[in-house]
């Protein structure tokens, strides 16, 4: 006899996961895909990471500036927090620790 999994649990993990990766703070796709690239190439220069998706993605404006706070999951299971307060700045890299007590 076969064992499958409840719906409800497959159904569930697959809209975790497209909620991970969702802009959040209101923003629309297009404002989402400029910072996006900026960080990605900002990753695969300074630090050779080929990003796989972002998570805890937070976009905030407020006062002319554009408040932005992230993680960027490698494909090699390396993961960075990032932060940028102005568009006119480089991303804040800040590396996670990969073992089982991660630190971000």
């Amino acid at each position: 006899m076969r064992s499958f999994l409840p719906l409800t649990l497959v159904a569930g993990v697959l809209l975790s996961a497209l909620v991970l990766t969702l802009p959040m703070g209101g923003s629309s796709a297009a404002d989402g895909e400029d910072w996006r690239q900026q960080l990605v190439d900002q990753l695969a220069e300074e630090e050779g990471c080929v990003v796989s998706f972002f998570s805890q993605v937070s976009v905030v404006r407020q006062d002319g500036r554009e408040i932005i706070a992230a993680r960027a999951h490698c494909d090699d299971r390396r993961a960075f927090d990032v932060t940028r307060i102005s568009p006119a700045t480089a991303f804040d890299l800040q590396a996670c620790d990969t073992s089982e007590e991660r630190t971000c």
